[in-house]
């Protein structure tokens, strides 16, 4: 399998080199679409209308604000409307889905699209997929992707350290954390990376990927800290990186 990544960093201007949050997995299935990652995947070479799968973490602006163009490109792109446009995503994805259609325009209401709010496991494509409730909002989504070979990827959208992370990333081939805060400007709802790092170690995960750091922690050794817990294999996401696992 492998992870093309698309956004690893903030909504903070100063961040500008770095798109918001966006890992397209196998080219095929897409996690959450912040901005720059409409861009990010033209860049790639990868239109829209190739993309059948979206998996959304929550409604937070960084996360999801590119589904839009998103969308209107796949719509201006196809010939064929009825080919499915399936997103998958908290509780709540119905109720905001509506709600953007009505600012967006009448076009939405003629791309076909499929939209499962998910609580349980399920399967998509060559994927089996199980979420869990993090705690970042109520309803907010991590998940744990095992693919083609069995090979595991997890994802932890925006967190705070919890049990519910160790369990749904236990021996993940490749483990993507959010890292986006340091020791002393911590605030709730988001991880350091040495958290990410003590989630890594008592799970057992192959590979650590830190991402989503804010500028503050860009600045430290965020990788040092995190491998003062884990000692496997560590990387600092960055746009553009394709893992392969």
């Amino acid at each position: 399998m492998e992870c093309l990544i698309l956004g690893s960093g903030t909504i903070i201007q100063s961040d500008y080199q770095r798109n918001c949050s966006g890992y397209l997995i196998d080219r095929s299935l897409l996690i959450d679409c912040g901005p720059g990652v409409w861009k990010s995947l033209g860049a790639s070479g990868i239109s829209a209308d190739k993309i059948h799968t979206i998996l959304l973490t929550h409604f937070h602006a960084d996360h999801i604000s590119d589904l839009l163009p998103f969308m209107l490109a796949r719509y201006l792109s196809l010939q064929d409307q009825t080919t499915e446009l399936r997103i998958y995503g908290p509780v709540g994805l119905k109720d905001w889905f509506y709600h953007l259609g009505m600012v967006a325009g009448s076009w939405m209401s003629d791309l076909k699209v499929k939209l499962n709010e998910v609580t349980t496991a399920f399967s998509v494509d060559a994927f089996d997929i199980s979420p869990a409730v993090t705690g970042h909002t109520d309803n907010s989504l991590c998940y744990r992707i095992t693919g083609p070979r069995n090979r595991v990827l997890f994802y932890s959208g925006d967190s705070d350290y919890n049990e519910t992370l160790i369990r749904q990333a236990l021996q993940a081939d490749l483990c993507i954390l959010e890292a986006s805060n340091t020791v002393a400007t911590k605030i709730d709802g988001h991880m350091t990376p040495a958290l990410a790092g003590k989630i890594a170690r008592k799970a057992g995960v192959r590979h650590l990927v830190l991402t989503h750091m804010y500028p503050e922690v860009l600045a430290i050794d965020a990788e040092r800290e995190a491998a003062s817990y884990f000692d496997g294999k560590i990387t600092l996401a960055r746009d553009g990186t394709n893992v392969i696992f």
